[in-house]
């Protein structure tokens, strides 16, 4: 088993989910944890957490 990272957002979103799932090429359980406000309803954003859901990710809010 890899390491535990965990990816905190609060601003810049997009970046963040993006560069989550990108480091899941690394065999690490991640865990990502959106501060202060909701996901924002993008293409992006919502293609980003289709994917860590398809990736057993953990994403908190």
């Amino acid at each position: 088993m890899g390491k535990k990272i965990t990816v905190l957002v609060r601003d810049r979103q997009g970046e963040a989910l993006r560069m989550a799932v990108g480091i899941t090429l690394l065999d690490d359980v991640i865990d990502v944890y959106v501060l202060d406000r909701k996901v924002e309803e993008t293409e992006d954003n919502t293609m980003n957490i289709e994917m860590m859901k398809d990736l057993d990710m953990k994403v908190y809010t």
